[in-house]
């Protein structure tokens, strides 16, 4: 990762991230993409979809981003 794609993700949310995914997911004609990017970046946290619903505005760290 350079230091502006680091940079770039300064502000980056849980739901930001999400969003993403579930467009990737969507031109990729996933049946059900905003689904799958929840359980995905739940998956990647080792936590609930609940959790990273009830924390959408929390920041997302690069590394997990990366792995996301």
């Amino acid at each position: 990762m350079t230091a502006n794609s680091h940079d770039a993700l300064a502000g980056m949310t849980f739901s930001d991230a999400l969003g993403g995914a579930a467009r990737v997911l969507t031109d990729a004609g996933v049946e059900s993409p905003a689904r799958e990017a929840r359980l995905l970046l739940a998956h990647v946290l080792g936590a609930s979809v609940e959790f990273v619903l009830s924390r959408a505005d929390n920041g997302i760290e690069a590394a997990t981003f990366e792995r996301f």
